[in-house]
Order: C-alpha cells, then structure tokens, then sequence
C-alpha cells in the first residue's frame, strides 16, 4: 500500500494520470553511462517500475569519473552507478549480445518484461526483439527519421542542423537501426542552449519527461506509435575524422569545426593512425600558407600544416576549461530555465 502511494505521490508531482491498481513494469535496461540514460532511470523508477538488471558496454559503469558524477550532481539524477547501487539492482557488462550463450535464457532469467536500450551502440536480434515485441523501447538522441545512426548530435552540429533537428525519440525497436514506429519526441534546439554540455542535459529532461508521460500510455497499451516514413528516412554515417582536423581540411572547415558548437572541441591528427586525443580549443592564429615543415606539439598550442594554411590551435588546459567541467554549464542552463 505504502508503494502504491508513493507512485501516486510522484505522479502527482509530475502531474501524470495514474492508475488505481496499475502493475508496475519490470525493464532490462541496456544502456551507457550518460545523462539522458540517468534521467530516463530515474523517470522509470519515480512511476513505481522496476529495473531487472543493467547492462552496458562501458567499462566504468561501476566507476564514474568526477566530471560525470559533478554533471549528475548538477542535473539533478545520481548516476546510473549510484542508482544500481542504491536499488540493489544487479551489472553485466556485454559488449556483444551475440557473445553471450543462450541469450534468450539470460534474459528470461531476468524477469524482464520491458526492454529499454539507451545510449548504446549495442544491436538488438532479431530473436530478442520478438521476445519482447512492442515493449522493446530505444531513446534516441535526434527527431526521427532524420539523423539515425550513432553519435547524431555531434553529425548534426558538423552538418548545421542541430536547431532543425536536434531532440529526442522514443521509439519501438525494429531489426533495422532507428527505423521502428514512434512513440513519442521532443523538439530540442541547440540554439536554446549555451553549451554542448547543456545541450545534453536538456535532452536527458526531455527524455525523462516522455518517459513520465508518454511511455506509460504505451506500455499500457492507451497510446500507440506512428510508423516512420521510410521516404524520409536519413541515415547519417559518422567518419573517423568527421569532427577531427587533418592536413586534407581547408582553413575554412577548421574554423567551423572549432566554432560549431561551444563544449564540443574537435581534435587534431596527423592522419588515421593517430590515436591520441589531441582536443583543441580555438584557432590561435594563422600564421601562413603551408610550409611542408612537421607539427609542433606544445604544451598549450599545436601548430601544424592544414590544406590551405599553417595554423597555431590552442589545446591543454583551455580545452579542458571548456570540455573537461560540464557541469558549470549544466548549472547556468537549470537556472535559466524553469523546473521541469
């Protein structure tokens, strides 16, 4: 009885219809380490759910850094590490699904009857999805069915659309990416935000919000999903140096990648091999045309030939000051925007 009170307690709170005598789901949740998948957590737990197990590709899942445990502290969700410790709910980390023997079994012996997929570059078979059919449920960090495929936010910056397009969908997982029937979005601009990091947590409020509201109707079967189309569908492949400087870039698609978006810094690479993250911050200065001669690696700058010019980028503690605190904007964000 108490339980059941409190689920009403939090949906009044949220102002969400609940049921008398509604029975609480229970998801398997596969999901990364990030804001939207805290936020959506939460959402579910706050409606009286609950979570089988965690699984996850990451391998600090049970160890958050103290950038992501600031940013949660800053959102207003604990992470999703402190979340299963808190609920006792049990981690698996699985790279692969198609690595695990008698994957249906383990499920089963989840007791699973929802699945969630959040932020996560795992794929779904198609045995799977059949056990679950249409409570399989992915969030999506893009309005389908533009920009399906991963990493659609950074892509979307690079491309000038992250205002057209930028926002979250819930959608119904089908065998083919990002493709299946929708059940609910949200429309969020990147204009409305200062910062990358902001950005990221207006989506993980947007996330939750659907998963307060319209998931439930779902799940319940009062709300159906309205199938993509298929004319419209944009799949957007990400390349390995699509947000990188090379020497093959012109002066000119330098500067956009370094002033596309404030929080998401590109890095530089002398090409493919190099694996080392090399963030920049801002163009220093052009100090010329090419001159053949190798790059210069300093202790704050990088100077090196591009297409059309030599340039200095600033790097190290800059480009930290800007990427490595995302909390400080996630700050300015919740206090300019009224709770939600």
């Amino acid at each position: 009885m108490v339980a059941d009170q409190l689920v009403v307690i939090r949906a009044v709170r949220y102002g969400i219809a609940v049921k008398e005598h509604m029975s609480p789901a229970n998801a398997l949740f596969i999901a990364e380490p990030c804001l939207i998948s805290s936020h959506v957590t939460q959402a579910w737990l706050d409606q009286g759910n609950r979570i089988a197990a965690f699984w996850t590709v990451s391998g600090r899942f049970g160890s958050p850094s103290l950038n992501d445990r600031l940013s949660a502290l800053a959102s207003g969700a604990p992470t999703l590490a402190a979340i299963a410790r808190r609920h006792a709910i049990p981690v698996r980390r699985v790279p692969r699904l198609s690595e695990i023997a008698d994957l249906e079994h383990e499920i089963e012996r989840t007791g699973a009857d929802t699945l969630l997929t959040i932020m996560t570059p795992v794929l779904i078979p198609a045995s799977i999805l059949d056990v679950f059919g249409r409570r399989a449920v992915n969030v999506h960090p893009a309005l389908l069915p533009k920009y399906a495929g991963s990493r659609p936010r950074h892509t979307m910056l690079v491309d000038g659309k992250a205002d057209e397009y930028g926002g979250v969908t819930f959608h119904q997982l089908t065998p083919k990416i990002d493709a299946g029937p929708i059940i609910a979005q949200r429309a969020r601009p990147f204009s409305e935000t200062p910062h990358f990091a902001a950005w990221d947590f207006a989506f993980a409020r947007a996330a939750a919000e659907i998963t307060r509201k319209e998931l439930p109707a779902y799940l319940e079967g009062t709300r159906d999903a309205v199938p993509q189309d298929p004319s419209e569908r944009h799949y957007r492949k990400t390349y390995w140096n699509e947000l990188t400087i090379t020497k093959e870039r012109s002066l000119a698609e330098a500067r956009h990648l370094l002033d596309c978006a404030p929080g998401m810094p590109p890095r530089w690479a002398r090409d493919k091999s190099d694996i080392k993250n090399h963030s920049v911050h801002s163009l220093a200065a052009v100090l010329g045309p090419p001159t053949g001669q190798a790059p210069v690696l300093g202790a704050l700058t990088i100077e090196a030939d591009i297409a059309d010019a030599r340039i200095c980028m600033r790097r190290g503690r800059l480009a930290r000051a800007t990427y490595g605190r995302p909390f400080l904007p996630i700050v300015a964000y919740r206090l300019s925007r009224p709770k939600q």
